[in-house]
């Protein structure tokens, strides 16, 4: 989508969760992964995974009695926890089917066929829960984001301000969604004013981070974007996304050393991500941290290991690190591969 990355985080809690696009742009430097293997891990449109909806099964006031199409609702939460998508949408229809008005069903359906890659189902799911329920601010939400996701921006623009302006008290994630669309618009003013306004309305949301770090990001201003980004992460440590665009924030920063720590432990957490592994051996090196950066580059050819490009990268960090007898042993694999 114009060489830009869109990561989209979805946590549904019951009716009133929804989505929050956050993204990245690629427009600017950043240590980049020289091999093509890389491109499994590249800054393309991506969908992270989304955490199904739950939510404790609704029974009707005075009658005990669960609503029509819990059943079934809760048989497809079951399946989506377990992994089996398939199980997911089929239930997920089951309900909507004995309950047309289930407004979960339809945000469950739509999250599992996004995680199939099946956008043409996640877009039926939001379009006809919205058919039902016209009002549904996650559903609208949810749509919106979808989209941004698919390059429509005007459209997906236009449906989050929508939803902005149906309620009185938009929650944040939404305002913050509305900024990543300003942004993708283009409109980078509008779109740092609304990032700061979602931020000021919940100082818990790590969406609302994100979006300002990106949007800052977006103007160049990396130590803002830094420092939005480990906020991000303070309240999310688990978010491997935030972490990365830290990191790639303070490098552009000219951080280098404060770079070099987040990159050497983002890779910790992300030992099978080749394009983080050779991104901290990059920045190790020019922390003039060669040994440490021998280690970064020698997990990455464990990944990839007939990569010429990534041999040649260890052998630089070998022969920087005082190791020649190493780096010229490298260059001889190398070659025997050409």
């Amino acid at each position: 989508m114009m060489s830009r990355l869109i990561v989209v985080t979805v946590v549904l809690l019951g009716a009133g969760g929804a989505a929050c696009a956050t993204t990245a742009s690629s427009e600017t430097a950043e240590p980049t992964a020289a091999s093509p293997a890389a491109s499994k891990t590249a800054e393309t449109v991506a969908t992270s995974p989304r955490k199904p909806p739950l939510r404790r099964r609704s029974v009707l006031p005075g009658r005990g009695q669960a609503r029509p199409g819990q059943a079934q609702l809760d048989a497809a939460l079951a399946a989506a926890a377990s992994g089996d998508l398939d199980g997911a949408v089929e239930g997920s229809e089951a309900a909507i089917q004995a309950n047309p008005r289930l407004e979960q069903a339809f945000l469950l359906l739509g999250s599992s066929c996004a995680l199939q890659g099946n956008d043409a189902c996640e877009a039926s799911a939001y379009q006809r829960g919205l058919e039902q329920l016209p009002e549904s601010l996650p559903l609208q939400r949810e749509l919106g984001v979808f989209l941004l996701r698919q390059g429509e921006i005007a459209e997906g623009l236009s449906r989050l301000e929508s939803a902005r302006a149906s309620t009185p008290a938009p929650p944040p994630e939404l305002i913050a969604d509305l900024a990543v669309a300003y942004k993708m618009a283009g409109d980078l003013e509008r779109a740092r004013s609304t990032a700061n306004t979602a931020v000021e309305a919940s100082a818990k949301c790590t969406q609302c981070y994100m979006a300002q770090g990106e949007i800052a990001f977006a103007e160049k201003d990396f130590a803002a974007a830094e420092a939005a980004f480990a906020r991000a992460v303070g309240l999310d440590p688990t978010s491997v996304e935030a972490r990365r665009s830290q990191a790639k924030a303070a490098f552009l920063a000219g951080d280098v050393p404060r770079a070099a720590e987040l990159y050497t432990d983002l890779a910790g957490r992300t030992p099978e991500d080749v394009r983080v592994q050779v991104q901290a051996g990059q920045v190790l090196m020019a922390a003039e941290r060669a040994p440490e950066a021998v280690a970064r580059f020698r997990a990455a050819v464990a990944l990839y290991p007939k990569e010429p490009k990534l041999l040649e990268l260890l052998a630089r960090a070998q022969e920087a690190a005082g190791d020649t007898k190493g780096a010229k042993a490298t260059r001889a694999a190398a070659a025997a591969l050409e």
